[in-house]
This record gives C-alpha cells, sequence and structure tokens, in this order.
C-alpha cells in the first residue's frame, strides 16, 4: 500500500511517460513496504527518501498535509510535525494535483481544497 502525490501545472492528464526534463514533482507516503515516504523532482533524479515506519493503515484513516512554506514543501500528518520536508526547487508552478495508490491498494481518497493566497 502506497499513496502517491503528483504535483502539476495542468490538468492535461499526469502520465509517468512524460518527458523527463518536463519534471512532474511526485510524493509518495508509505512507499518502501510502508516504512519510508519520499520526493521526487523528476524522473532523472533519486527519490529523497525519509522514514515514516507504517504511516500508513490498512484499518484506520489517515490524515495528511501538503503545503509550501517559505520554498520548501512539507508532507505531514494532520496534527503533527512534517516528517517530511525539502527545499523545493522545480520549475513547476503547481495548479493541480493527481492522487493515486500503489499496487492495486483498495483505498478510499477525501482531499480538502485549501490555498491562502
Amino acid at each position: 500500500m502506497d499513496a502517491y502525490i503528483t504535483l502539476s501545472p495542468s490538468n492535461d492528464g499526469i502520465t509517468d511517460d512524460a518527458p523527463a526534463d518536463v519534471g512532474i514533482p511526485k510524493i509518495a507516503i508509505g512507499g518502501w513496504s510502508n516504512q519510508e515516504s519520499g520526493f521526487l523532482c523528476n524522473s532523472n533524479d533519486d527519490w529523497e527518501r525519509f522514514p515514516s515506519p507504517n504511516i500508513l493503515s490498512s484499518i484506520e484513516e489517515r490524515e495528511f498535509f501538503v503545503q509550501f512554506v517559505d520554498g520548501s514543501l512539507e508532507v505531514g500528518k494532520v496534527g503533527e510535525a512534517p516528517f517530511m520536508t525539502v527545499s523545493y526547487s522545480c520549475a513547476v508552478d503547481v495548479k493541480y494535483i493527481g492522487i493515486a495508490s500503489g499496487h492495486g491498494g483498495d483505498v478510499q481518497w477525501r482531499y480538502c481544497e485549501y490555498a491562502a493566497f
């Protein structure tokens, strides 16, 4: 079970076969056997990985946040400090997100849109 969030400048469809230089940023939560989470700026890079043991649950609903703060991207569980903070240097003006589960997971998604300008 993994959770993937893809950040995109457009709603034209987000695919893994986009040219590498386009740099479609991705966030993985609970990857690597639910032991780590990660961030990928573009497909030419390696995942930046962060410990997050058992962050996902198959029996309990978990709430997460993704936010931009002072040039950094933060990911965390609601009500807790971020477990992942990366310098956001991708050349993508995020306007859309894609959400998916990996490895055939049977999941339900609920999301809240919040933006402060």
